[in-house]
């Protein structure tokens, strides 16, 4: 979890670019592609962070937008928990990443 905040840090503003990360590149950071897939992104990408939680918003709020226009219950319920898993798993995965949830 260091080695995550050391990418996400090192990154800064603007990224090093697309496979120019220090803390990826060299292997510091474990599991890169899959639990720390958020530092990672943060490290390499300009403004990386934001895009990536702004898609997950996007995609949890058009989710509960369809949900909302089922007629029968258990389609919206459904819908809601597909979006409650979604958002659970995110959460989880960038608290994790940032060091919220430990």
């Amino acid at each position: 979890m260091n080695q995550s905040l050391i990418a996400i840090g090192s990154g800064g503003f603007w990224g090093k670019g697309f496979l120019q990360g220090t803390q990826t590149k060299y292997n510091f950071v474990p599991e890169q592609s899959t639990d720390f897939i958020f530092c990672t992104v943060g490290e390499e990408w300009d403004h990386g962070q934001f895009l990536v939680i702004a898609l997950f918003i996007t995609l949890i709020s058009r989710i509960v937008f369809l949900a909302e226009r089922q007629r029968s219950k258990f389609s919206r319920l459904y819908g809601y928990g597909v979006a409650s898993i979604i958002f659970f798993h995110f959460s989880i995965n960038v608290g994790m990443t940032l060091g919220l949830f430990l």
